[in-house]
């Protein structure tokens, strides 16, 4: 599960730098993200995923700190997990087909 939520973090932080770069620095001008639409459908699809993933990157990040100092795992669901990174895997699939 760790290395799913790194695989997380990755894609995260690809799609974030890719996504500006696009808005700044790609052949259109800022004014047309800002105007619209799907761009916005699209942001808010995103912002929804990292508000689902808060416990679950909370709870690896205690995992972690665990593992360093030897100490017990802290409990969490695992069948609770798996529903939040489907449901993330369905908004980010539905936001990047959004645009395409």
């Amino acid at each position: 599960m760790l290395a799913a939520d790194n695989a997380w973090g990755i894609a995260a932080a690809l799609w974030i730098v890719s996504g500006l770069g696009r808005v700044f620095f790609g052949g259109k001008e800022t004014g047309f993200y800002w105007r619209n639409g799907l761009f916005w459908t699209k942001l808010a699809l995103f912002g929804f995923v990292f508000v689902l993933e808060l416990a679950p990157m909370m709870t690896f990040i205690r995992v972690r700190a665990a593992r360093r100092g030897g100490t017990p795992l802290p409990d969490f669901s695992v069948a609770r997990y798996r529903r939040i990174n489907t449901a993330e895997a369905v908004l980010v699939n539905r936001a990047s087909a959004r645009t395409r």
